[in-house]
């Protein structure tokens, strides 16, 4: 063997070198994964072994094999990154992350699903749960009334977040957090699993656990991540391989769609499918598989002091003549071996033996007019998660009903206030991310935004002759918002808070209509001053601070029949307080203090009652003081936050908002 003489080895290194650059380089790395640190630092280290590796001779066969793996390395991951630039269009992609024994949706989704027979969006909060396209996915959802655990049809991706039967239910019980945590693919078991580790974390009262028929009586058994599930989450172009040689195309199928758990073959119908009557030891062992998991289940549901409810989907031969016939006909199966009540027979005597409660589908789908699924996709069409929302509202109708949800969608519907004899709505709606003013007819059918500009508009109130609008303008977070007085019928303008360094939010008009009443505040060198309740004279332009700069001071309202302003102050404990102030005496009263901070008061039309929001047990639940004797009545105690009460033509209608996980709007109470 020849040495190697110190220029020659200086050349085979920097070959080498050259090597790692082609296959491992910064630039490459990075737009593969978007991680500036990471493309410098994985060559860097590559480097400094191929360095230490050509100054020590005898390891020039580790060398070798060192050089090899980069470069197939190289080779896959150049090949990742071609696919994700060039081929776009045949990306697949991954909604889920592996959480150890389950999975879940990946966290900031925002995917549309198209199919021939559906299109929707899917978007997903910081946490994987799905939300809608107006609710701010940064929001976290740390406790529930109801938890809906299930596959893909409880997942719903094939409808869009409103269509789902979760948020149609949503409709019938406006004062639950109810939580959508269906994963397409999950089994009873990958359900158990996320619920032990995650799910009872959120305290749910109730539990929904949805089977169907299609599916989950058979290879009932715990799934295990292996190699190919975290290819799948990593890799795009192994899922887009993977996912065309393991899933067959529906318009491939025998019959052109998926017929589980219907098979062609004896052998298979005797292993996984629930409605033959000849079994295997293989779907003996999924039936015992199934028991034991709902057993399991209603165990832990029970520890967390949580109900169980199963509710049972079946499949579309069991409620369609023409697709049963079809299968049997195709696949020569005899209907003497078939038992299609099975299924629900079974688990209607586990839910009495094991104290479970069950809502079975077959028969409400059966009978309802318009078919519950897509023709060709197995999965619920919007009429079918209508179909069980209304089951749901049946099954506990008892604990509806406390409150009307009245909005259409989750825009984050705010301040709501009734005007013109109480037949319009005036309130706050996001659009496009951005709030604006809006109003709309009592029902929520006639919706109208006033303004359309880039700047953010809340806290809207209307004057009693309806003649003029005000609200806050700019951005909240810094505190740099503006006062608006705006001419309801002309739409022309004006600064309130007209000084360079003045600030203000939250006004009131006075019952005749002559001062806006507002908290404003000076914001000198980015340092700012107490709020301060002021009025001004809508004539003359002309201010008056009513409260003591010491303390701050917020939410000033008018007493409809007395010089008197309410507002909410520190003056005399650490939390808010009500405190009242003689316009014409000037003498100031405190009202109301409590253990808990009160916040958006507002003033019953005869004057006799105060109803807030007060954050009790760190949550917003909605209160009423009766002004005459200062009793105190808690009007909500839900898990959810309401907020924002005004009263409606008398002190037995309120309007509010509130926000109840990723559902959100305006509601109102009728004592």
């Amino acid at each position: 063997m020849i040495p190697e003489t110190k220029n020659t080895q200086i050349w085979r290194v920097l070959c080498q070198l050259v090597i790692i650059c082609l296959f491992i380089n910064p630039i490459t790395l990075y737009l593969l994964t978007r991680c500036l640190l990471l493309s410098f630092i994985v060559p860097f280290i590559l480097f400094l072994i191929c360095l230490f590796l050509s100054k020590r001779p005898f390891f020039s066969r580790v060398q070798l094999y060192f050089l090899n793996i980069v470069v197939i390395i190289g080779v896959f991951y150049h090949a990742e990154l071609i696919f994700r630039t060039s081929f776009q269009e045949k990306d697949i992609p991954n909604l889920y992350e592996i959480r150890g024994k389950y999975y879940f949706n990946k966290p900031y989704l925002r995917e549309n699903i198209i199919d021939e027979e559906y299109s929707s969006s899917y978007i997903t909060n910081k946490q994987g749960f799905r939300i809608s396209a107006a609710e701010n996915p940064d929001n976290c959802i740390d406790t529930c009334d109801w938890l809906f655990l299930g596959d893909s049809f409880t997942q719903g991706a094939q409808v869009d977040y409103s269509d789902l039967f979760t948020t149609k239910a949503y409709r019938y019980f406006p004062d639950k957090i109810i939580l959508n945590a269906g994963i397409s693919g999950y089994s009873i078991a990958d359900a158990l699993n996320y619920y032990v580790s995650e799910g009872y974390k959120l305290k749910p009262s109730k539990v929904f656990l949805q089977l169907c028929i299609f599916n989950d009586f058979m290879n009932v058994t715990e799934n295990q991540a292996g190699i190919t599930e975290y290819l799948m989450q990593y890799s795009r172009l192994y899922g887009y391989l993977f996912y065309n040689a393991h899933y067959a195309n529906p318009a491939d199928l025998p019959l052109g769609r998926w017929t589980e758990p219907f098979y062609p073959t004896e052998e298979n119908n005797k292993d996984y499918n629930i409605f033959y009557k000849k079994i295997s030891p293989q779907k003996k062992e999924d039936v015992e598989n199934l028991i034991h998991y709902l057993s399991t289940f209603k165990k832990e549901t029970s520890k967390n002091h949580a109900d169980l409810c199963i509710l049972l989907i079946p499949t579309k031969e069991q409620i369609s003549y023409k697709y049963y016939k079809e299968v049997i006909d195709s696949f020569g199966i005899d209907e003497a071996n078939l038992d299609m009540g099975y299924p629900n027979r079974l688990i209607d005597s586990l839910s009495h033996m094991l104290n479970f409660e069950l809502i079975d589908l077959y028969n409400p789908f059966r009978k309802d007019t318009f078919f519950p699924f897509f023709r060709n996709d197995e999965h619920l069409n919007s009429h079918g998660h209508t179909i069980i929302a209304e089951l749901i509202l049946q099954a506990y109708k008892k604990e509806s009903n406390l409150y009307r949800y009245l909005t259409t969608g989750n825009n984050g519907d705010r301040y709501p206030t009734l005007f013109n004899n109480g037949r319009t709505l005036l309130f706050q709606t996001s659009i496009s991310g951005c709030f604006q003013v809006a109003t709309s007819d009592t029902s929520f059918h006639s919706l109208e935004i006033l303004t359309r500009t880039p700047l953010e508009k809340i806290h809207p109130v209307m004057s009693n002759d309806n003649r003029w609008i005000s609200y806050t303008q700019g951005d909240q977070e810094k505190g740099n918002t503006k006062v608006i007085l705006q001419d309801y019928n002309t739409g022309s303008t004006r600064y309130v808070t007209e000084d360079e360094f003045e600030y203000g939010s939250i006004p009131f008009f006075s019952p005749d209509n002559r001062y806006l009443a507002y908290a404003s505040w000076f914001n000198l060198n980015g340092i700012s001053t107490n709020p301060v309740i002021t009025l001004y004279n809508i004539e003359t332009r002309e201010k008056n601070v009513i409260s003591d700069d010491l303390y701050e001071s917020w939410r000033p309202i008018f007493h409809p029949e007395e010089s008197i302003v309410y507002y909410i102050s520190k003056e005399f404990q650490d939390d808010f307080s009500i405190v009242s102030q003689n316009l014409q005496t000037g003498e100031k009263k405190i009202v109301l203090k409590t253990g808990y901070n009160i916040w958006d008061p507002a003033i019953s039309p005869n004057g006799h009652f105060i109803v807030f929001a007060g954050y009790k047990d760190q949550n917003w639940d909605l209160f009423l003081l009766r002004l005459h004797d200062r009793r105190l009545v808690q009007l909500t105690a839900t898990t959810g936050d309401e907020w924002d009460p005004s009263f409606g033509n008398s002190e037995n209608d309120i309007w509010f908002s509130g926000r109840f996980g990723s559902n959100n709007g305006i509601y109102r109470l009728t004592r």
